[in-house]
This record gives structure tokens, sequence and C-alpha cells, in this order.
């Protein structure tokens, strides 16, 4: 089997069609078998109550009686007729997305849509629920009636639907209808009144109701009123196959007409003799040929059976009460048949017809079905290179992570033969638990491919799956095994997403191992392969990869930043998740830049995203992170306080333990600058003692960086200085500057607080001249802990704008002083000219208020003038004078 092309221009694959739209709409109404007094009831329910639960057997009328209430009240309404596909949460959500956009607004689901669409890590269910309920709040008022919720098992999926009903928003409820309980927590709720619940004796017809049912037919009598009540006891399914007979024959036995047996004992003899069997060929021929189809559209059954006129045929079927309920789309019309009646004519269609014409119905229905909808016609028809081309195609196509996950049954029901005829179809099964975290699972599924496309000379093949090989063995920490297949799997050309997907892998390969000319080799290979493919698909590949950690590639932060803006243009339209994880790069260099109130919105943004998406991992962390680092050099020690006490008690979460140092080191900063050090001494024990050491650059700068700490506590000042001189080469080596703090500086105000004057700035000189090639911005957390040697290093003209930018920005809006009116005059003294003044009644030199203010001493004499002429004074003295006397000092 030929590999497919890398990414299918069939418009079907751009936007592949998951579901009919039958499945978004409630059935045309028989108001014959719904009561006002049914619908009052449900009315009053639904209202009252966030969940309302109708459980009663198949052919009860609660799809009907769902679909009088919706008819009937004023309230938005999402309606999803869910069945055994949606039995798994991504899927599901991506259903009441769709159905969110179909009968709310298109522009329904504004943090839902891209979490489906991002192609990082697997969403979680809390993460797909916590982006539904806040979609749905943002609409209002809106009422989600789930009909069939029988068909959902998977404990994941009823775990994403018991999550939904316990966050749901104020205006929003929930209608339940299933054939049986459903599996959620119902006890709960009901001790809690939180839930209605209306069971099969609240469903059933009444006299009346059977009247007006049988009326319909004609003139009817009192005794076939009460015969067609004792034989369906009010079961509305059994009432409505008896009208085709009550009224066909008036003087007949009601009780014989009725078929009252069949219908109570069992309704498959019934609906074969009585309603199938009845049927003029063609039309019964027609039945079954098209119940392999999901809904019947005129044009799908035209192929199905090779007519042209299926279009009268289903109105024929719909007045004759064959259990066919009519939809509508504005213009188009389709039917769909009753689930029991459906799987009634499979099951005849099956043993009466031999399997190669069964085969070839479901062939026809392929060929006229969109792709995700064709697939389970291909599996029946045994066309199983068929279904697996079509597989490949579509999952290269749609690398989002709810795709993947959709995919998975179809690969998972082709034969293993088949399975091994193409690699992508393993690729693409691996994808899921790669997605999700279960480095295990991929190795135990790919590595024997691996080998056996090695043994048979398939080399481009083998690399191929080296490239996931090397992604899970980089989940598990094992550097040498991950670099042994990154090279075997770099080492051929494969499809064109392979490389840049790889390159992904590699560039942290590198990273971890403190590589950065491997980081910024890759890195730079990756993105260039993205911008000149114009692929949206391959940004969802390399965008998810990208970090603030990043941004001291070899080229620089400029070129990540106007990268990063690049590759957010070329983004498909629903792609916002992978634009929310490009926040924290932009963010990170915006903070380099020193535009701090930029940096603070993205990152605001980014978090107020990630929060609607559930949090992404990785993304939410990493913005965290760099929130701490913008509020230690603004002073905010509150909000990294209430940021760390979010996050340290999480580091069970593999996740979050992956940031650990990061967190630690905020928060111990943070009671470091307020001299609180039996806090830093608590943390320090808390969590960097309780966690092993590891040989990331990062980890082992902020093990420096607090373990001195300590020693300056205790007074042993000779082991703080060679553990700051040791985490400073590591930082250097590691690059790992952004939030890991600053041993050098470190090292220069311990010097300093020691008397050592030229010593300290020349231990803070290294990390200086960083901070003026890569960024002002690479200083400022470190403000407060380390003002002292700084203001020291710019007076003494190291880097000295530099360092005035750093000083200032890090000064918190509140000091800002206001410009101040000179009574009996008409002039003002500016927030700077009365610092000058300040400085000169204390007895500065111009040169000395020069370095105090970090401005030239030409700009000191510019200020002096105008003081001078505003105070209409004659010498310095006499201007302190004047404003003494005025009381502006």
């Amino acid at each position: 089997m030929d590999a497919p092309g890398a990414v299918a221009t069939d418009e079907r694959q751009h936007a592949p069609e998951r579901f009919p739209f039958t499945k978004f709409l409630p059935p045309v109404l028989d108001a014959r078998v719904v009561t006002e007094h049914l619908v009052d009831r449900l009315d009053a329910a639904i209202g009252q109550h966030h969940l309302t639960v109708l459980a009663a057997p198949a052919g009860s009328g609660k799809t009907t009686a769902l679909a009088a209430w919706a008819e009937a009240t004023a309230g938005d309404v999402v309606w999803v007729r869910l069945d055994a596909d949606d039995d798994e949460p991504s899927t599901l959500a991506t259903a009441l997305l769709q159905a969110g956009r179909r009968q709310l607004s298109s522009g329904f689901g504004g943090r839902l849509a891209p979490l489906l669409h991002y192609a990082g890590p697997a969403p979680g269910s809390r993460q797909l629920v916590a982006a539904l309920v806040n979609d749905l709040g943002d609409h209002g008022q809106v009422t989600l009636v789930l009909d069939d919720v029988h068909a959902l098992s998977d404990p994941t999926t009823l775990t994403f639907l018991e999550d939904l009903l316990d966050h749901l928003p104020p205006d929003v409820r929930v209608v339940l209808g299933s054939r049986v309980e459903p599996a959620i927590s119902l006890p709960r709720r009901r001790v809690r009144g939180q839930v209605a619940e209306l069971r099969l004796d609240d469903l059933r017809l009444d006299r009346e109701a059977i009247r007006r049912v049988l009326t319909h037919e004609g003139t009817v009598a009192d005794e076939q009123v009460d015969a067609v009540l004792a034989a369906s006891n009010g079961w509305a399914a059994a009432v409505k196959l008896a009208t085709a007979h009550v009224g066909a024959d008036p003087g007949s036995d009601p009780a014989v007409r009725i078929g009252v047996a069949d219908v109570l004992v069992d309704l498959r003899p019934f609906l074969t003799t009585e309603v199938l069997d009845a049927l003029p060929e063609r039309l019964r021929t027609f039945l079954l040929e098209t119940s392999i189809l999901d809904e019947l559209s005129p044009a799908h059954c035209d192929a199905v059976t090779g007519r042209d006129d299926s279009h009268h045929i289903l109105e024929d079927l719909e007045r004759r009460n064959l259990f066919l309920a009519r939809h509508r789309d504005g213009d188009e019309v389709t039917w769909r048949t009753h689930d029991l009646f459906a799987a009634f004519l499979r099951e005849r269609l099956a043993s009466s017809r031999n399997p190669a014409v069964l085969a070839e119905l479901h062939r026809r229905a392929s060929r006229c079905l969109p792709p995700l909808r064709a697939l389970p016609h291909l599996l029946a028809a045994e066309e199983y290179v068929a279904a697996a081309e079509l597989i490949v195609e579509v999952g290269l196509s749609n690398l989002d992570a709810s795709m993947q996950l959709h995919l998975t049954r179809s690969i998972q029901a082709l034969p293993r033969e088949i399975r091994e005829l193409d690699h992508h179809l393993a690729l693409l099964l691996a994808n899921v638990p790669l997605m999700t975290g279960d480095a295990h699972a991929v190795i135990g599924q790919l590595e024997p491919l691996r080998d056996r496309l090695l043994t048979s000379g398939n080399e481009v093949a083998a690399a191929e799956i080296n490239g996931s090989l090397a992604a899970a063995y980089l989940q598990l920490g094992d550097l040498d095994a991950a670099g042994t297949v990154l090279e075997q799997a770099l080492s051929h050309t494969g499809s064109v997403w392979h490389r840049p997907s790889t390159l992904a892998v590699g560039m942290w390969w590198c990273f971890y191992r403190n590589d950065w000319a491997g980081v910024s080799r890759m890195c730079e290979e990756a993105l260039d392969l993205v911008l000149r493919s114009g692929d949206p698909n391959l940004s969802k590949v390399v965008g998810p990869a990208l970090s603030p950690q990043l941004l001291f590639v070899d080229r620089g932060p400029n070129w990540i930043a106007e990268t990063v803006d690049r590759l957010q243009a070329g983004l498909g339209g629903d792609d916002h998740a992978t634009g929310t994880t490009l926040r924290t790069v932009r963010a990170g260099a915006a903070l380099l830049r020193l535009e701090v109130a930029e940096a603070v919105s993205e990152l605001q943004r980014c978090l107020a995203e990630s929060t609607g998406y559930g949090q992404l991992a990785w993304t939410h962390q990493e913005a965290e992170c760099l929130l701490m680092v913008l509020s230690l050099g603004s002073g905010d020690l509150a909000t990294v306080q209430r940021i760390a006490d979010g996050a340290l008690p999480r580091l069970d979460d593999p996740v979050y333990r992956q940031y650990w140092h990061n967190y630690a080191y905020a928060v111990m900063r943070a009671h470091w600058v307020a001299r609180d050090h039996r806090q830093v001494a608590e943390i320090h024990d808390r969590v960097l003692a309780s966690q092993p050491r590891g040989a990331l650059a990062e980890e082992r700068v902020v093990r420096a960086i607090a373990e001195s700490m300590l020693a300056r506590i205790e007074g042993r000042t000779d082991d703080a200085l060679a553990l700051l001189l040791d985490g400073e080469q590591v930082q250097a080596e590691g690059r790992c500057w952004l939030w890991t703090g600053m041993p050098g500086l470190d090292r220069a105000s311990l010097l300093l607080e020691h008397g050592r004057t030229a010593a300290a700035i020349e231990a803070a000189l290294p990390t200086l001249d960083t901070a003026a090639k890569l960024g002002p911005g690479l200083l400022f957390a470190e403000v407060r802990a380390n003002r002292a040697v700084l203001e020291r290093c710019a007076r003494a003209g190291i880097h000295r704008d530099l360092l005035q930018a750093v000083l200032t920005a890090s000064e918190p809006p509140a000091r800002t002083r206001a410009a101040v009116a000179i009574p009996g005059t008409d002039e003002v003294l500016s927030p700077r000219e009365l610092e000058v003044l300040e400085q000169v009644a204390a007895g500065a030199s111009n040169r000395e208020i020069a370095g105090a203010l970090f401005i030239g001493e030409a700009t000191v004499k510019s200020h002096l003038t105008r003081i001078l002429r505003k105070l209409e004074a004659s010498s310095r003295t006499h201007a302190v004078a004047r404003a003494r006397e005025r009381r502006l000092l």
C-alpha cells in the first residue's frame, strides 16, 4: 500500500464532516402521542432543576416528549442525539460544540473549539469541561438536551458528563433522555434536590391520548380504544404500531387486529408479519437496503439503492407511520428511522441477503458519504485497504488531538495484517498515548514495528517511527535512547510533517543536554520548514513545542519573537489554543525588552485563555512562572505567593513537577526580599529537599541560589560564594536566564555587603554584559534583592543607561511623584525637578546627583537652571531656602 501524500487537498479533508446534521435536530413532532400535561410537567421540572432525567425503555416516547417541549419553549435549546461513537470525551465535546454552533451561534465555542483543534497534549476531561462551561456561561440561558444517554458507558466519558453537571453555569439546564438510569451520581443529586426525574409511568399514554392517536385514522369505537390501551399499556411505540390496523377493518375483533400478544411479548414477530411483510415489495426492499444509513437523505438513498425516486418513497413511508421522523435543515429534508425499527431492519437485512450483496450496499454508501461517515461502511464491506488509506489521508491532514482520538477506533477495527501494510496507521494509533503521556505504551507499539521495517529494508518508514519513539523516550527522560533514535529519524526525509515534528522533539533533547548549538540549529530549521510550507497543520506540529526558554537560541530573542508572530499569522482560524501557547514566548520577549506592561498583558490573556481551556499543560505553568518573575520585579510579592500557593501543593502532577524549581525559586526570592528567613528555610526544606537532584541546568541554578541563601542566613559566606560561582557557570552554559535568578548578581551583592566593592563590580559584570546583549529585562526580577550592587555599578559608569532603565522600570506606579505648584506663582516643579532639588538640599554635587538619579550631568544642569528660574533664586543655596519657605521641601 503506497503512503499517501502529505496533506490531502480534497476539499472534504480540510474540514471532515463528523456528524449528520440530524444529530442536532429534534424530530418533527407526531403530536398525536404527546399530551399537554406531559409537556407542562417537563417545563416545570426543567425550570426548577439544573438536571432533568427521562429514563424509560425504548419506544416509550421519550424523544417525542422532549421534542414537544423543545418546540414549545421560548428559550434556547441545544439538542444532541447521542450514539456509541460519542462515547469518548473529546468526541462528545466536539458534538456539543457543533450543536452549539448550529443552534445558538456560529461563533459559539470560543474556548472549546481551539482546545479541540489543538495539536499539543490531548486535552483532558477537566479541560474540555472547563472550556465548555465557560462558553456556555458566555451565552447565557440555554438548555442542553442529550438524548440516548444510554449510549455512553466509558468511564472517562461519564466523568466528563458528571463534571459538566457539577459545574453548570446558573442559567444552563441539562435534560438527559435514556433507556436506563444514567450512570452518574443521581443518588447524591436526589438528596440535594438537584434533579427532576420522569419514568415510564410518567410517559404512558392514557385513554384519551390513545383515542386521539386512533382518531387520526378515522372513526374509532370505545372498544378499540380499550383494546389498544390493554394491549399496549400506554407504551407509545405499541400504540403507534397499532394505528395502521385499527382503522383498516372496523368490524373485526380489535384484539386480533392489534396483535396484542406480539406487541407485549416481542415486537420482532409483529414488525415482521404486521409491518414489513405487509408492505409492497419495493417499499420493503427500500427499507432494508437503506437501513445501513444513519440518516435517510433522498440523494444517499438513491446512491445506495440505485433508484431515483427515494424522496417520494420516503414521503410515502412517513405517511404510513412507519417509524420515520422527518428532520429539516433549511431547504434540506432528511429522515431518520426509529432506533428499534432500524435495528430490526438491519437484523433482517443481514439474515436475508448474502454477504456479497450486503458488502456492495456498504460500498455504495461509502462512495456517497463524507470521509468520516464513510469509514464504518468501508469497514463493514471489509474494504480494509480503502479504509486504511482513508484513515491515513484524514489523519495526516487533521492533526488535532480530538481527530486523532476519533480515528483510533477505526484503526483498531482493521485486521492486523492491514494495519501492518502502512506504518502511518501505527503512528496515528500511537499519537493518542503520546499525547496523553503514556510513553511506555508508545514504545511497546512502535519498537517492534520499527525493527520489522528495518529488517525489510524500509528505512524511510523506520525513520518516521523513530521520530515518535524519540518523543516517547524524551517523556521518560531517557536522553541516550532518545538521541539514538533521533539521529536515525533525521537521517531520512520522510513525509512533509516528519522532519518538522522530529526537529521539534530534537530541540528539546538538545535543551535537556545543555546543547544550545543543537537547540538553535533544530529550532531554526523546524521554523523555516513550517513558514516556507504555509501549512497550518505544520504550525500545529511545531507551535506547541515553542517556549520562552528558546528565546536564547543563537539568533537571539528578536528572531524568535518575529518568527512567532509569523507563525501566529499562519495558524488556522480555529487554532486559538496554539496561539495561546505562543503568548508565553511573546511575553518573554517583551520582558527582555523591558516592556513590562505588554508582558503582563500577554500573560494575563494567556492565563485567562488557558483557564478557559481547563489549563493547557506546560503553557499554563510557563505563564505562571513568567508572571511570578514580573511580580518579583515590580514588588508584587502577594501575587508571587498566590501563584506558588496554587502550584506547590500539586507537585504530584507530572506537568507541575517539571516546573517545581521555578515556582520554588520565585517564592523563596519573595521571602528573601521581605527578609523572612524562616520562610526561606521552610520552603527549602519542604520543596527543594524533597525533590531528587536532576541534571537540568535550570534546577541546578535554583538549587545553587537557594542553598546560598541558607548559607548566608547561617553566616557561611565562603560557602555561599562558592555555591553562587558554580551556579553562575551552570547558568552561562545552560542559558537559563529567564526565571531562575541571577547567581552572578547575588555573588556581587554578597561581596559588596562585605566591603569588597571592586570584587563586587567585577562579579556583576558578566551578568550585566549578558543583559546588555539579550535585553535589560533579564535583570528585572533581581532589582529588589540586588539594588545596592546595581546602583553601585551604575555610579561606576558600567552599563549606566541599561541599569537606569531597569531600576526605573522596577519602581511601582504608586511611587511616581506628582508635579507641585509653587505657591504665589504660575510655575510648577516637575517630579524630576523636585528629585534634583532634594539632592541639592542634601548637599550632593552635580556628579553625585547624576549618579543617584541615573541621568547625565548636563541634564542635571538643565534641571537646575529651570529650578532657579522658577523659584526666582540666584544660587543653589538660595533655591533650597526659597523651596523651604514655600514648604516644597
